[in-house]
């Protein structure tokens, strides 16, 4: 029996796995920054009072392991439902997390850059997130 592989990922698989090397790049340069200049990588009126309590190194953390988790889903392609479950996982993550710093940074005085860049992460990875839950269902129908 030859392993199921998503014809899903097929189409979208280039997007995610880029998408999701990007974005552990720049959790990696967050992290980066965040160590080498100790005092005052997040600041309030930048990104908002609601991410600024976070460390910065656990929100590049968070991002790191979001993105990590999503890419190992799409290079497993063929492990019945790990695949999907694992790209649904890292895509959820980063809702969330993208989701937080576009709510936070809506409240922060020069926060708009962050608001688009970071409100059209959260758009993409609610787009991504749709097409790996319907591919879990899709992969959990046919494997039974």
């Amino acid at each position: 029996m030859t392993p199921w592989r998503s014809p899903m990922l097929k189409r979208s698989g280039w997007l995610q796995g880029g998408f999701g090397l990007f974005n552990l790049g720049v959790g990696m340069v967050f992290w980066a920054f965040a160590k080498i200049v100790d005092s005052a990588v997040m600041e309030p009126k930048v990104y908002g009072d609601l991410v600024t309590g976070i460390p910065a190194e656990w929100w590049a953390g968070a991002i790191m392991a979001a993105q990590t988790t999503l890419m190992i889903g799409v290079i497993i392609n063929g492990a019945w439902r790990w695949s999907p479950a694992l790209r649904c996982l890292g895509s959820f993550a980063s809702v969330g997390i993208f989701g937080s710093f576009t709510l936070s940074a809506v409240t922060a005085v020069y926060g708009d850059f962050f608001v688009i860049c970071c409100g059209g992460m959260a758009l993409t990875y609610m787009f991504l997130f749709a097409l790996n839950f319907y591919d879990l269902m899709v992969a959990s129908n046919e494997r039974g």
